[in-house]
């Protein structure tokens, strides 16, 4: 995997504190994984993501091969400065930044196991802040990843 998505510091799950959100929502993609993948969204119950939802992005695969951001967390909002929810992906983000996430949504939706990362925020209007990254993959139809979850935060 690190091949695939060699552009950012990628890391491995137990290398981010437990307590934090993107460890959180790992171990509830993990035991909702067990009814086999991909994981179908509507597994999710929000009481059982709670404490993560405020840092969650979901985006979710349009006929014309675009992402719209479906959710954007309150937390995320305030570490953007801004929301994304209802946005097209790609507004508001500098070229290459789309370039590479677009490649780990490619890497997702082949079927490849979810991305961890530690990475700087390329918002040049706000502090520049280091954060972990989580990059998940989810199915409407039980078949295809149509979804990408994005759980972001402060390291």
């Amino acid at each position: 995997m690190a091949d695939q998505v060699s552009y950012f510091l990628n890391i491995e799950v137990e290398e981010i504190p437990e307590i934090h959100p993107v460890r959180l929502f790992h171990k509830v993609w993990q035991s909702n994984v067990g009814s086999g993948y991909p994981v179908p969204w509507s597994s999710y119950k929000p009481q059982e993501i709670a404490d993560v939802i405020p840092w969650l992005l979901l985006l979710e695969r349009q006929e014309d091969d675009t992402y719209l951001y479906k959710v954007c967390g309150t937390s995320c909002e305030s570490l953007f400065g801004m929301t994304y929810q209802g946005k097209t992906f790609g507004e508001d983000l500098p070229v290459e930044a789309v370039r590479q996430r677009r490649q780990e949504f490619d890497w997702i939706e082949t079927g490849g196991k979810p991305i961890f990362s530690a990475t700087t925020l390329p918002i040049p209007e706000r502090d520049y802040r280091e954060v972990f990254r989580g990059v998940f993959g989810f199915s409407s139809d039980g078949e295809s990843i149509d979804k990408i979850g994005v759980v972001i935060a402060p390291k």
